[in-house]
């Protein structure tokens, strides 16, 4: 169940913290129905099982996506993402959020993380290798990019 719940997390994604906390309910409830861990917080229960919650799955998972499109890994129209006019090279892969006149655009995939991308240091956004961007973000504090509480 757990990878049917980040299946193409990217497209689907919710941003409300109902619909955000709706969807944690399932894993909350999975943790809380092992051996030893019923009376922990569902914090302390992840942290037991050095699990992440899955919003933050989904969070790595757009930029994941986002650095995979920003180094052509796979094949989109680069018109997805504008970037930054103030950067002098595209190689510091710093992405302008359009301005969005309706929420459908706003929660897209290419606007919903922009904020989050640009926060990453340039050494992670141009890192050489998809492998060594998802190590890297293993390390950052995305707290501030968290919806649910």
């Amino acid at each position: 169940m757990h990878l049917q719940l980040l299946y193409c997390s990217p497209v689907w994604a919710p941003v409300y913290k109902s619909d955000i906390n709706l969807i944690e309910s399932l894993q909350r409830h999975f943790t809380k129905t092992l051996n030893g861990l019923r009376y922990l917080f569902y914090e302390q229960r992840l942290n037991t099982l050095s699990a992440e919650s899955l919003e933050l799955q989904r969070l790595k998972l757009d930029l994941s996506l986002t650095f995979k499109c920003l180094h052509s890994q796979v094949a989109v129209d680069q018109e997805l993402f504008c970037f930054k006019t103030d950067c002098q090279t595209r190689g510091d892969f710093k992405v302008f959020k359009t301005h969005c006149s309706n929420n459908a655009r706003s929660v897209s995939f290419t606007c919903r993380r922009t904020n989050c991308w640009n926060s990453l240091p340039n050494h992670l956004r141009s890192a050489q290798s998809l492998y060594l961007f998802k190590h890297l973000i293993n390390s950052c504090d995305f707290t501030a990019y968290l919806v649910s509480s």
